[in-house]
């Protein structure tokens, strides 16, 4: 993969929240419309993906972003009730088959308040920790291809900012890895495991 596959240009975006998808959209500073993610080479290897193996890889695959920016080693050492750790165990059930659409929508009310923050002044600042929120918290989307977008998405940005010595060469790695993934499925098929 060429760098030029890179996401690594939050400087070009920012982030606001739409508190009725409870989910961040990213704006071009530019024009300041929504970001095109229909046009990213990316999405159209998820929705291919999700065309040839089926919807249920794709909460597999957003919990896998989740896994990649360290969120289950993270909610081991946080409070029980952190956002964190609701939304990573939510994300885990989701990927599983065992959570009920209604309990994922709670979830992702409950925890808002903490996405806002993450998504308004966390990106904005570059916080790894804010970008892993809302890796986790994107894995809760209802649409699948959206949660499995939004979360390599996030996931990248984490990258990104914890890449503190070349940034852009961690979201690149991230993107690879994510691609892979994504093209493995396609190889094995709906079956295999995350």
């Amino acid at each position: 993969m060429t760098p030029s596959v890179s996401d690594a240009r939050l400087d070009r975006y920012y982030y606001i929240f739409d508190s009725r998808a409870h989910r961040p959209v990213v704006v071009d500073r530019t024009t300041g419309t929504e970001y095109d993610w229909e046009g990213e080479a990316r999405v159209q290897l998820i929705r291919h993906v999700e065309a040839e193996c089926g919807r249920d890889v794709l909460p597999v695959f957003a919990s896998w972003c989740a896994r990649q920016v360290g969120a289950p080693a993270r909610a081991m050492d946080a409070d029980e009730a952190s956002p964190a750790v609701r939304l990573w165990r939510a994300a885990r059930r989701r990927a599983e088959g065992t959570a009920s659409r209604e309990a994922l929508r709670a979830v992702r009310e409950e925890t808002n308040d903490a996405v806002l923050m993450a998504s308004t002044v966390g990106l904005p600042r570059r916080d790894a920790e804010a970008a892993r929120l809302l890796t986790v918290q994107a894995c809760l989307h209802p649409d699948p291809v959206e949660a499995a977008a939004n979360a390599a998405h996030m996931s990248e940005r984490w990258a990104e900012f914890s890449g503190a010595e070349e940034p852009e060469r961690a979201a690149t790695e991230m993107r690879e890895r994510q691609i892979n993934w994504l093209l493995d499925r396609l190889l094995t098929g709906p079956a295999a495991t995350a």
